[in-house]
C-alpha cells in the first residue's frame, strides 16, 4: 500500500492547485489552475519544508515490518577489485564508529551533491545558475494556495508557501551572488530586487531581508549519462538534474522510484540472483527517460525563455498563455506533471515561437518585423534543441536538428551542454 499520501499529513504541508504567473510589479498576471479530474474536482499538490517531509517518511519506513533503518554517512562504496562488483557501502555513524553493510543492490540517491556520482555516471553537472532563498513570515501571496513566478530582471523569482505561516522565496542570480559584506547584498535586495514584487509582497520582503538569514544554492543540469557498475542503480538528483524552477525535482525522484517497482516483478526472481538484478537496473535506465524527459526539458526551456536574454519569448509565452484554451491548458499539463509528452511539450514550445511571430507581422509584415522573427525562431532553437538531443534522440530527430541548425545558422557548440570544472 502506498504510504506517500500519510507522509503528507501532521507537519503543515499546504495544499497547492496551480501557478501565477506575474510581470514584475504593475505588469500583468496569469492564474493557472491545475485541471480537474473526472467528476470535477480541481487537482492538488502539496509544498512544504523538505526536512520535514523526510522526517516523516523515515517515521513511515521505521514502522514497515520488513525494512530496517540505519544512520549514518556513506563514506563509500565497498568494490570486488577483481570484477568491479558493488556489495554494499561503508558509512559512519554520528559518534564517529565506521560500519560496513552488504546487499545485493545498492540504491544510490545521495541528491544533488552526490559524492558517490562520479563513480556511477559519465556526465558532469553544469551550474545554470544560483538561487538565493529566504523564508517570508506572514506573507500575503499575489496567487494564495499556489506557486508563484515573478518574471524579473534579469531573471525569475519564485514565492510559494511551506507551512501555513511561512513562504519560501527564490532569487534567480545567472551570474555570481553579491557577497553580503559591508551589506552589499542586503542593499541590493532592498534597492534593486523589491521594486520588482508585487506590492502586498514587499512587506514581508524587507523583515526576511534585514533578518540576513540567506541561504544559497546552485541551480544545476545534469542529463542521465549511468555507468552500468554492477550492483548499483543511481536515481533521482544523483543522477539527473534540471533548473529546480518548475519543482520537478522531486517528481523525477518519485517516478524513477515508481518505475524501479514497476519492474521488479518483471525482471527480479530473487536478489541472489545477480544477473536478474543487472537486467532490472539496466531495463529502468532504459525506460525512465520517457517518463522524464519532458519534466527535464521543460525546466531548463522555461528558464531561459522567462530570463530578458530572450525577451521577446518571454512577452510572446505571456501572451500566449494568456489566450485561455488549450494554450493555457496544455502548459499546464506539463508544468504539473501530470501530461509526460514529449511531442506536446515540443508543439507548444514551438508554437509560442510562432505566436510571438504572428504579433510581430500582424496586420503587415515590415523588413524589421522579418527580421525580429527570424531571430525569435533561431532563439527558440537554440534553447530547446540541446536539451531535446540530451534526452537520446533517435536518429531521425538528429537529422531534424542538424536542418535547423542550418537553417537558423546556430553553430554545433550551442548544441553541447557546458561541464562545470
Amino acid at each position: 500500500m502506498c504510504i506517500l499520501p500519510e507522509c503528507l499529513e501532521g507537519f503543515d504541508a499546504q495544499r497547492v492547485f496551480g501557478y501565477g504567473v506575474f510581470q514584475g510589479a504593475c505588469g500583468g498576471e496569469l492564474l493557472l489552475d491545475y485541471p480537474q479530474d473526472a467528476a470535477g474536482k480541481t487537482l492538488e499538490g502539496r509544498s512544504f519544508h523538505n526536512g520535514r517531509f523526510i522526517m516523516a517518511m523515515r517515521k513511515a519506513l521505521q514502522a514497515t515490518k520488513t525494512a530496517e533503518l540505519r544512520q549514518g554517512a556513506v563514506t563509500a562504496l565497498l568494490e570486488d577489485e577483481k570484477n568491479g562488483q558493488v556489495n554494499g557501502v561503508s558509512y559512519r555513524t554520528s559518534d564517529g564508529q565506521a560500519h560496513k553493510i552488504s546487499a545485493a543492490l545498492t540504491v544510490v540517491c545521495d541528491g544533488l551533491f552526490s559524492t558517490l556520482r562520479k563513480n556511477l555516471t559519465e556526465n558532469t553537472a553544469h551550474t545554470r545558475s544560483r538561487f538565493l532563498g529566504l523564508v517570508l513570515k506572514d506573507v500575503e501571496y499575489p496567487r494564495a494556495n499556489g506557486g508563484n513566478v515573478i518574471l524579473a530582471d534579469p531573471s525569475p523569482i519564485l514565492l510559494y508557501p511551506i507551512s501555513s505561516t511561512e513562504g519560501r522565496m527564490l532569487i534567480d542570480f545567472p551570474d555570481d551572488l553579491p557577497t553580503n559584506e559591508n551589506g552589499a547584498l542586503s542593499k541590493f535586495l532592498l534597492s534593486h530586487t523589491i521594486n520588482q514584487l508585487p506590492v502586498c509582497v514587499r512587506p514581508s520582503f524587507e523583515k526576511a531581508v534585514q533578518e540576513g538569514n540567506f541561504k544559497a544554492m546552485p541551480n544545476r543540469q545534469l542529463g542521465a549519462r549511468p555507468l552500468k557498475r554492477p550492483g548499483t542503480l543511481v536515481i533521482g538528483d544523483a543522477l539527473n538534474v534540471r533548473h529546480p524552477l518548475t519543482g520537478g525535482g522531486m517528481t523525477v525522484a518519485f517516478t524513477d522510484v515508481q518505475n524501479v517497482l514497476a519492474l521488479f516483478d518483471g525482471y527480479l526472481k530473487d536478489f541472489n540472483d545477480g544477473t536478474s538484478i543487472d537486467l532490472l537496473v539496466s531495463r529502468h535506465y532504459e525506460t525512465r527517460q520517457c517518463k522524464n524527459a519532458a519534466i527535464n526539458i521543460l525546466a531548463d526551456a522555461l528558464y531561459d525563455v522567462f530570463g530578458l536574454k530572450y525577451g521577446s519569448l518571454r512577452d510572446a509565452c505571456f501572451d500566449y498563455l494568456s489566450q485561455g484554451g488549450e494554450m493555457l491548458a496544455g502548459p499546464v499539463r506539463l508544468l504539473s506533471g501530470i501530461s509526460r509528452s514529449q511531442s506536446l511539450l515540443v508543439r507548444h514550445f514551438f508554437s509560442v515561437a510562432l505566436w510571438g511571430v504572428y504579433r510581430n507581422c500582424f496586420p503587415l509584415p515590415t523588413p524589421k518585423a522579418i527580421i525580429k522573427s527570424f531571430l525569435m525562431l533561431r532563439d527558440a532553437n537554440i534553447i530547446i534543441l540541446p536539451l531535446l538531443m540530451q534526452e537520446h534522440p533517435g536518429i531521425g530527430f538528429q537529422v531534424v536538428a542538424a536542418l535547423l541548425r542550418t537553417i537558423f545558422w546556430i553553430p554545433y557548440q550551442s548544441y553541447i551542454i557546458p561541464k562545470d570544472a
